[in-house]
């Protein structure tokens, strides 16, 4: 039986050059460390020593090297979640282990940025990089007044008591402390950083779309990946699916916007947008992706809609786009994932 899967791991190695080529990273690339321990950090909100990233960089490594167990018993017990028969799902992530939804499809691109310019991936992920980029692009962004540090306020502008305003970090993601701003909140904080910027009332839809773009190297062209309209939990600030938040596919070509969890068409797109203020917004999520180095292969923008007008939050590299719970998971990450790894390999 050792000598058997001894055998099995190793075809899996010899055809599948994109998992050899993470786990030679995983083990000897020091960007990809780092890589790691930024998403981790921002995963669980907490700061972990080099001696518990690089465990968790073995540990991965061990994982990686043990899927083809992993996978047969993953599509055994959730192969009825899906819209895809059952031998297809095993055949596919044979090929391509990072199809497991436990896998996000993204994770090859994030690799990419971070291994070809790791200082240029680290400023990616401080929300006043998008904000300069939005502000040198002439894109509509919330007005950023000051920022938090060590639990001191600093204005760069006045408060206007006029407006409501957020506190989010720096450095940050999935949503995590993005909170009202207000002396209980400031008392409440750590001693992270934090912007202080002004908080886009909706009244309409709350929520925000995320607008995936990708660079495609073949034909030298950005393109549209796809698109989400998360709508806000009760009483939530943020709208993602790490809060929450009800994440809805948006097909433009069609006009529909699906629940991905019940497949219901809930909404006609141009009943509640402009066709004009969406394709503004897509020409400005390209342009902006066109602004970065063609190795940021993909970007996902998260964008607000407000009483016409539309403001442009932040950049995500990786972008995080398909959704494990979607039963159309594989057929959508298929398509995202050969386009992807036609731009890595």
């Amino acid at each position: 039986m050792i000598i058997f899967y001894l055998y099995l791991l190793l075809l899996f190695l010899i055809i599948n050059k994109k998992i050899l080529y993470l786990i030679l990273l995983l083990l000897f690339n020091d960007d990809l460390f780092v890589f790691l321990k930024i998403g981790y950090e921002m995963e669980y909100d907490k700061n972990y020593s080099y001696i518990v990233t690089y465990l968790i960089r073995i540990l991965i490594t061990i994982f990686i090297l043990l899927l083809p167990i992993i996978n047969f018993f993953y599509v055994l017990f959730t192969s009825y979640k899906y819209n895809y028969p059952a031998y297809k799902q095993y055949y596919e992530i044979c090929v391509n282990p990072l199809l497991l939804p436990n896998f996000d499809c993204s994770l090859l691109s994030g690799i990419y940025a971070a291994k070809t310019d790791i200082y240029l991936f680290i400023k990616m992920q401080n929300k006043f990089f998008w904000n300069d980029l939005f502000i040198k692009n002439n894109v509509n962004t919330p007005f950023i007044i000051g920022n938090i540090k060590n639990k001191k306020i600093i204005l760069n502008s006045p408060i206007n008591y006029n407006k409501t305003y957020i506190i989010k970090p720096v450095v940050g993601g999935l949503g995590k402390n993005i909170m009202d701003f207000n002396d209980l909140t400031i008392s409440n904080i750590d001693n992270n950083n934090y912007i202080i910027q002004e908080k886009i009332i909706q009244t309409k839809i709350k929520g925000h779309f995320r607008i995936n773009t990708l660079f495609n190297k073949k034909y030298n062209e950005y393109q549209l990946l796809n698109m989400y309209l998360c709508l806000n939990d009760k009483n939530k600030i943020v709208s993602n699916n790490h809060n929450g938040g009800k994440c809805n596919e948006v097909n433009i070509d069609n006009d529909n916007i699906r629940n991905m969890y019940n497949d219901d068409n809930i909404y006609k797109l141009s009943n509640i947008f402009s066709k004009n203020i969406i394709d503004n917004i897509i020409f400005d999520a390209l342009n902006l992706h066109k602004d970065l180095p063609n190795h940021i292969i993909s970007v996902g923008w998260d964008v607000m809609i407000e009483d016409n007008k539309y403001f442009f939050l932040e950049g995500n590299v990786p972008h995080s786009t398909v959704f494990k719970d979607d039963k159309y998971f594989y057929e959508k990450s298929l398509n995202i994932n050969n386009l992807i790894s036609a731009n890595i390999f």
